[in-house]
């Protein structure tokens, strides 16, 4: 699952936390790709909160994103399909909605 967020002035990382399960991974910049690999659950549809890092401290986590199911990408219209291949957006889907990953 790719994690969009904004940057914020003077953060050095970001701590991007699945909910569930609190599976924290730490970025320098945006997108966090969230994948199995980091212990997500194919199919569990998951939300993410992010938090900047400044100077050793932590701000106060972001609003969750809209659930996202591991393990389901689909393929966006010809004229917004990224530039990487499986760079999906985030999205919410396997029959739980219209599907992305």
């Amino acid at each position: 699952v790719r994690v969009n967020f904004t940057t914020v002035a003077d953060a050095d990382s970001y701590r991007v936390v699945s909910i569930p399960q609190g599976i924290e991974m730490v970025v320098d910049a945006p997108p966090a790709r969230m994948t199995k690999a980091v212990g997500l659950k194919l199919g569990v549809p998951y939300r993410f909160v992010v938090h900047a890092i400044a100077d050793g401290l932590l701000s106060e986590a972001s609003h969750p994103s809209e659930p996202a199911v591991a393990g389901c990408p689909y393929v966006l219209p010809r004229d917004h399909r990224p530039s990487e291949e499986g760079d999906y957006h985030l999205s919410y889907c396997c029959n739980h909605g219209h599907c992305g990953a």
